[in-house]
């Protein structure tokens, strides 16, 4: 019995030495960033680390990521997404089952500030506005919800407006991004407000805010997604349309843009007037040339015809010729 409980009480420490101790000492080992770890913690969904040798600002290793729909290759150090129809291939392991990678020693995490403006409601407020963002790392996203507005950009007609476009950037190359682009987060703004501002050029303001007011998809999200940033290591998968205004609005401005406004609903107005007359014209037409086909076809001899002509006449004397065609009606003189 004694054994028993000896031998009960060994094989609990063993478990407890397995499945918590251990798992414990190594996630607290991974999560010190030290040369002499060879562990290191997994980045959060969505989010990916950067290796570096020897030390924080050291030369670039590896990408430690965990982006579940995309495999990162480390050759040629590019994201490919994986198709819904397929899963990505994991090793299930003792370490990845506990949050942690195995990488080696002497390596470190590299830190890389990421700065960037999103479309967000400001706190406290109704108010939606562009928020400057700034994350000091170490980890990275994957996809980044970003914003950016364009000022003093002129419509047909020569208005000048802002204008407010939000996008979704994918870092699918890390590397270039992180240090050949020269600030990956400004090149993507600046491509993506010149699109916007081409794109303001060619519209007049009714269209642009019938654009808003419609959500905020059309012809601008698919320039937009179309732009090449792969030497950026960028690639935009969605952009909406969501605000603009007139710059300098003015008295004088308000009142040309309501003349416009007044004017292009009136227009409208009487093209649709013009058009329902024209539409009661042609029915008419119709209900005429119907009542004749009908005569003609069960009144043939035109004994209709003639008894409404005497019914408006009111004749004292109806005469007929030798063919039975009429001749003469006295009219009443009553």
């Amino acid at each position: 019995m004694f054994w028993l409980i000896v031998a009960i009480i060994v094989t609990g420490l063993i478990a407890l030495l397995k499945e918590v101790w251990i798992p414990q000492f190594i996630i607290y080992l991974a999560g010190l960033d030290v040369n002499w770890s060879p562990w290191k913690s997994m980045a959060p969904e969505g989010e990916m680390y950067m290796l570096a040798r020897g030390a924080p600002d050291g030369p670039f290793e590896s990408i430690l990521e965990s982006v579940p729909d995309h495999n990162y290759n480390h050759v040629t150090n590019v994201f490919s997404h994986v198709k819904p129809d397929e899963s990505k291939q994991e090793e299930d392991t003792y370490l990845s089952r506990i949050g942690v990678a195995y990488v080696g020693f002497n390596l470190r995490l590299m830190t890389r500030e990421t700065k960037y403006e999103k479309y967000e409601l400001v706190p406290a407020s109704n108010k939606w506005a562009l928020v400057q963002k700034d994350r000091s790392g170490p980890s990275i996203y994957f996809q980044y919800n970003m914003g950016t507005k364009v000022e003093g950009a002129e419509t047909v007609g020569n208005f000048k407006v802002s204008a407010i476009v939000v996008f979704t950037a994918q870092i699918w190359n890390p590397v270039k991004a992180m240090f050949f682009a020269g600030s990956w987060e400004s090149q993507t703004n600046a491509a993506v407000q010149g699109v916007l501002r081409e794109y303001i050029g060619k519209k007049t303001i009714d269209k642009l805010r019938e654009e808003v007011d419609e959500g905020g998809h059309g012809a601008l999200v698919e320039m937009i997604k179309a732009l090449d940033l792969t030497h950026f290591g960028i690639k935009i998968i969605d952009a909406r349309f969501v605000d603009f205004d007139l710059v300098g609005d003015n008295a004088e401005t308000s009142r040309a843009v309501r003349a416009l406004q007044i004017a292009e609903l009136e227009g409208n107005a009487e093209v649709k007037s013009a058009g329902l007359k024209a539409e009661a014209k042609k029915l008419l037409a119709q209900g005429v040339e119907a009542e004749l086909s009908v005569r003609a076809r069960y009144d043939p001899k035109g004994v209709y015809s003639i008894a409404e002509a005497i019914k408006e006449a009111k004749p004292t004397a109806i005469s007929f010729d030798g063919g039975g065609v009429l001749a003469t009606i006295g009219a009443d003189k009553k």
